[in-house]
């Protein structure tokens, strides 16, 4: 819009500048758009161009826009009852998902029924938050949700069922779709990935667990999936050399076979009982075609892969004098 009230091509650059990972860039563009807009249109933008607080966002918009108070539980409610059109698919599924926090133990029943609705979602991403708010806000109430005789999605029921009688068990921990993309979000590959696009692939991923001695990725295997740390440690190993490596959480493996299409270079083997979650390359490479800033992630890794290349290489020369 702004581009037909002001120069366009100044408006352009600054909005492409806007969303570049470079700091100086989106600098830059705020510097443009300060002598380039006028003072009413200023105080409206900038507030969202700048890098601020949620808390201090909202004191600059207080004048033009104020705020009245709601409860919490009102807020998450219509965060959670409104129509696709006005809330995206993320934003309902974190309101969903903080009923079940710790904090709001004394969710009514008017956001309880708000939050068991998502159960029958056609969205996997509400259905998965729906779940963990009520396991953990009201476990008989979604026990009694997913038995309902009457449910139209008699298959969708059962997959919930099933998972909420392995964690009654106690078998295995379990990850929800939030949780795995707050984890994802740590890890250097995907922070630049936008949270409803990872929570696309957060949703596709498989967690495995796996025991200490486990090999989860062999050498001169071809690659169809790379691998995320949870939790735990492992080894990299190669033929002849033996182990090269060890890294722990948070860590990322097997993400140059899908790319390269090429044999594993290494054999990966969990070095204590671990977590991981288990990317296919199809999704990979479809995340990599919606989120251009994965790429970003990608040269990142293989930088810190080759700096630790170059250092074992130094530490193994010999000393010349």
């Amino acid at each position: 819009m702004l581009s037909y009230l002001y120069d366009r091509q100044a408006v352009l650059r600054a909005r492409d500048n806007l969303v570049h990972p470079a700091a100086d860039k989106r600098a830059y563009a705020l510097e443009i758009l300060d002598v380039l807009l006028e003072p009413r249109h200023k105080s409206l933008l900038f507030p969202l161009f700048q890098e601020l607080t949620p808390a201090a966002r909202l004191a600059r918009f207080a004048h033009d826009f104020p705020q009245h108070s709601e409860p919490l539980q009102s807020r998450l409610q219509e965060l959670i009852s409104a129509s696709s059109a006005r809330v995206d698919v993320w934003t309902k599924a974190c309101a969903i998902y903080a009923t079940g926090n710790a904090s709001i133990e004394d969710a009514d029943d008017e956001l309880l029924n708000a939050v068991a609705a998502a159960l029958s979602s056609p969205e996997a991403t509400l259905r998965d938050a729906a779940f963990w708010a009520l396991y953990a806000a009201a476990p008989t109430r979604l026990r009694t949700e997913v038995t309902k005789p009457q449910q139209a999605d008699a298959q969708q029921n059962h997959l919930l069922l099933a998972r909420l009688d392995t964690l009654t068990q106690g078998d295995t921990a379990m990850l929800s779709t939030i949780e795995r993309v707050l984890f994802l979000r740590s890890v250097e590959l995907f922070e630049q990935v936008p949270d409803d696009v990872l929570a696309w692939v957060a949703q596709s991923a498989q967690e495995v667990h796996l025991a200490k001695g486990d090999r989860f990725i062999a050498q001169g295997d071809l690659g169809d999936s790379l691998f995320v740390v949870v939790d735990g440690q492992v080894d990299i190993l190669i033929e002849g050399k033996g182990r090269v490596a060890n890294r722990g959480a948070r860590s990322v493996h097997g993400e140059m076979g899908i790319l390269a299409s090429q044999p594993r270079t290494a054999s990966c083997v969990a070095a204590s009982d671990m977590t991981a979650l288990k990317i296919s390359r199809e999704d990979f490479l479809d995340l990599l075609s919606e989120a251009p800033q994965l790429a970003l992630g990608v040269i990142h890794v293989l930088v810190d892969r080759l700096d630790e290349a170059s250092q074992k290489v130094a530490s193994a020369a010999p000393v010349l004098s």
